[in-house]
């Protein structure tokens, strides 16, 4: 058992906090995804619903699952333009400003993501 979690150490040590978080969101998206199993067992032993009702309710969610993903999409894409920085003094903190003039960004006004190479 030792040598199995020292090798999980070794392995997965120096990933970033940044990994870890989307790791967990999946897992629980991943677990996420057994609740309509169970709801359809549920609506149809328990509360008695019919074939239909229960078709009904799971195509119910899975447009309300499609509608969401294609708006977090704009919204996320929304939100990163927003982020976008100029001033090099303030590249690691997400709380970045837009430059007043061309001149304080030292790249000719280009506006550049915080993430990206420089």
């Amino acid at each position: 058992m030792r040598a199995a979690r020292n090798w999980f150490s070794d392995t997965t040590g120096g990933l970033p906090r940044a990994f870890w978080h989307l790791w967990l969101v999946t897992l629980i998206n991943r677990l996420g995804s057994f609740v309509v199993i169970y709801m359809t067992l549920y609506l149809s032993v328990v509360r008695k619903f019919g074939p239909f009702e229960v078709g009904l309710l799971i195509a119910a969610q899975g447009a309300g699952a499609i509608i969401g993903t294609q708006v977090a999409g704009v919204l996320a894409t929304a939100g990163a333009a927003a982020r976008r920085c100029c001033c090099r003094t303030s590249w690691p903190s997400w709380s970045c400003s837009r430059c007043p003039s061309p001149t304080t960004s030292g790249r000719s006004g280009s506006c550049w993501a915080p993430w990206a190479p420089h």
